[in-house]
């Protein structure tokens, strides 16, 4: 996805930011432990506790983050407006790099997977 992004033309509307923002909503790893824990004791009341307490995280998170962005983003996008098309291209290219370095370690992972 990386790669394609960055070989498309500036302006070009993205369709990836979806995806993205639907993974980074996903509890971690210790998050879905603790709510397990809640299940196995059987309590409603500490399986119900639990949710609550994640779906207030989550929303104080995503809330914060939007907050930030909204107020950040008018001040953040006047001082680059005149630096944004020099900005853009540098981070096409080191999108478009990260991009290749990540396919080539996952092509050199497949190779010594089948050769083992």
């Amino acid at each position: 996805m990386m790669l394609i992004q960055s070989l498309r033309p500036a302006g070009h509307p993205h369709s990836g930011h979806a995806l993205t923002a639907g993974v980074g909503l996903l509890p971690c790893p210790l998050t879905i432990s603790v709510l397990g824990f809640a299940w196995v004791q059987s309590t409603a009341p500490m399986v119900a506790l639990v949710l609550l307490s994640l779906t207030a995280g989550i929303a104080t998170t995503i809330g914060a983050v939007a907050l930030l962005v909204i107020v950040f983003r008018s001040s953040v996008g006047a001082a680059f407006a005149d630096r944004l098309p020099r900005i853009e291209t540098k981070a096409r290219v080191l999108q478009g790099v990260a991009g290749a370095v990540i396919v080539a370690i996952a092509l050199w992972t497949g190779v010594r997977l089948l050769a083992a």
